[in-house]
C-alpha cells in the first residue's frame, strides 16, 4: 500500500501499527487452522479411515480451504 498519499506523520504510524497487527492476527489464524487440520486427521486416524477434507493418504484435499465457519468447503460445498 503506497503510504505516500499519507502527508501526517502520526497517520503513517497508525497505518503501519494497523497492517503489523493484521499481520499477527493472520498468522494467529493460520496457526489455528493448522492445529484444527492436526485434530480432525487424528480423529480420523483413530477411526482407521480417513474422511473429508482428506484423501486416503491422509493428505488434504486439493482446493479445498477452511471457511470463517471452521468447515472445510469445496467448490462451495460444505463437507460432513
Amino acid at each position: 500500500m503506497p503510504y505516500d498519499k499519507y502527508k501526517d506523520k502520526n497517520t503513517l504510524i497508525y497505518v503501519g501499527t494497523v497492517w503489523e497487527k493484521l499481520d499477527s492476527i493472520t498468522d494467529k489464524l493460520e496457526s489455528i487452522e493448522e492445529t484444527l487440520k492436526k485434530i480432525w486427521k487424528a480423529e480420523d486416524e483413530e477411526a482407521g479411515e480417513y474422511n473429508f477434507p482428506f484423501d486416503e493418504d491422509g493428505n488434504l484435499l486439493p482446493n479445498v480451504s477452511l471457511t470463517s465457519e471452521g468447515e472445510y468447503i469445496e467448490d462451495g460445498k460444505t463437507g460432513d
